[in-house]
């Protein structure tokens, strides 16, 4: 097998056809984005009832492939591919070649289908899931909901995109799955180049000096007017590079405990010389699966408000609560970008880290410890404190005594806390808490003072006892500082 298609670009060719017939001359039409699709499923699954939904006469033209492969019919490519990767000599008779004047299709043909039989390592991307497409508007056609994805494949794909794919090739082995393939449109009599683009809530469709069917696009609509934000006022002339995007402090937090809300603020400010108007351009979240919160992307998307030149806004997003938060074995790392968009292109943007952990673990303790001491968040003090947790060591005073400890009983734990840094750590700028190694034993946090050394109090801990013998405990010792 040669070259596969690649990009989806249309090449413009010439009305000179060889091996089509006269009969078959004026209803030749680009293939539209489903039928690369049901392409790329059929040579994936080998599912050559997905090759006779696609029109005959669909066809794509890559001009820079070598000879042989710069043009074809998308059914007879579909049918050539499942013929090699099933076995299934039969198919081959449904290929067609096509070729113009100046580009060849000659090696997607009957002729050359018989030959590569019994050669499926030839076939390139032919396992499923090898090829990226949008899979969301063909696995909804199919009847399948965001509601059937696994919260694995949510939390493991931040981008949406990229989360139904990997929820497409999870599927596309199974029976129920090839059960569904009839739901799927069929293009096979639909002589008409058809788009298949659909638009997002926000966006509508609009039309692009392409032919057919890349002639339709989405634009934002924010105002809900019918009419492209960035194309309905000679006044809307904002450059987005003069939007400066910068972080408020605390929005997000660095820890996210249990079921709190994630809250999340940006700050605009209009760097030109012209006012931002609201229909210009919006705030979006991305690289963040709103379906981890239960949301859509429409919803991590808001327009900007109006900024005078000079002048400063901010953006606030809706809070967002995780729909099933870590569960004790481990955490949701976050990392959402936060840009500035207009018109089909990204300015300006920042970049967010956040971690998700269950509201009983070590940092969420000590985090609730110091957000109680007015030192820790905002106060005087706290901003007396220029010292880095870095630069902070905790050791026990001595080598780990061996302590007689009794179930259900408190005991006493010393340690020293030291800054071994050269800017002063101001009390409770930072905790010192205990997270245990034993199942079933509690944490424990202090805020630190601002001496060399702390003694902790005694705390509580109680500790798991199985099969009538204990286990000691072993206790991780760590220094939180506060974010700033």
């Amino acid at each position: 097998m040669g070259p596969r298609h690649g990009g989806r670009l249309t090449l413009v060719l010439l009305s000179l056809h060889l091996a089509t017939g006269p009969a078959l001359a004026e209803t030749r039409r680009q293939a539209n984005q489903h039928e690369f699709i049901y392409s790329d499923i059929a040579k994936e699954i080998g599912a050559p009832e997905m090759c006779a939904k696609i029109y005959p006469l669909a066809e794509h033209g890559l001009g820079n492939n070598p000879r042989g492969y710069q043009i074809y019919y998308v059914r007879s490519r579909c049918y050539f591919d499942v013929a090699v990767k099933t076995g299934n000599a039969k198919l081959c008779e449904e290929v067609r070649s096509l070729s113009t004047l100046f580009v060849d299709g000659s090696k997607i043909s009957r002729e050359e289908c018989l030959k590569t039989m019994g050669h499926p390592e030839e076939l390139f991307n032919a396992s499923p899931g090898a090829n990226f497409f949008d899979a969301r508007p063909i696995l909804t056609q199919m009847g399948y909901t965001k509601e059937m994805i696994p919260a694995s494949i949510i939390r493991s794909n931040p981008d949406e995109g990229f989360m139904w794919h990997a929820f497409y090739t999870s599927l596309a082995t199974t029976p129920d799955f090839r059960a569904r393939l009839g739901r799927l449109t069929d293009y096979s009599r639909t002589a008409e180049a058809v788009s298949t683009v659909t638009c997002e809530r926000h966006f509508i469709r609009a039309k692009r000096p392409f032919p057919p069917p890349d002639d339709v696009t989405c634009c934002p609509d924010f105002n809900d007017n019918g009419q492209c934000d960035d194309k309905e006022s000679a006044a809307n002339t904002l450059t987005m590079e003069d939007v400066a995007i910068e972080p408020v402090e605390g929005k997000p937090p660095g820890i996210l405990c249990g079921d709190e809300p994630l809250r999340i603020e940006v700050r605009l400010r209009n760097n030109g010389l012209k006012t931002a108007h609201r229909s210009e351009g919006w705030v979006e979240i991305v690289n963040l699966n709103p379906l981890l919160f239960g949301l859509s992307k429409a919803d991590l998307q808001i327009p900007i408000p109006e900024i005078p030149p000079g002048g400063e806004a901010t953006v606030t997003f809706p809070p967002l609560k995780l729909v099933s938060p870590p569960d004790g074995r481990n955490s949701l790392r976050l990392d959402p970008r936060v840009l500035t968009a207009k018109g089909e292109s990204y300015a300006s943007f920042i970049d967010l880290h956040i971690e998700a952990e269950t509201g009983d673990s070590p940092r969420c303790a000590a985090e609730r410890v110091l957000r109680d001491n007015p030192a820790s968040y905002g106060g005087p003090e706290r901003r007396k404190s220029f010292g880095s947790a870095e630069k902070v060591y905790v050791k026990f005073p001595q080598e780990w005594p061996l302590v007689q400890i009794r179930e259900g009983e408190p005991f006493e734990m010393k340690v020293e806390v030291r800054n071994r840094g050269t800017d002063p750590v101001a009390a409770g700028s930072g905790g010192c808490f205990s997270g245990a190694t034993t199942r079933g034993a509690s944490r424990t946090a202090r805020p630190i003072s601002s001496g060399p050394c702390r003694r902790c109090p005694p705390v509580g801990r109680r500790r798991s006892v199985s099969r009538g013998w204990s286990t000691a405990p072993h206790p991780a010792l760590r220094t939180l500082g506060t974010r700033r």
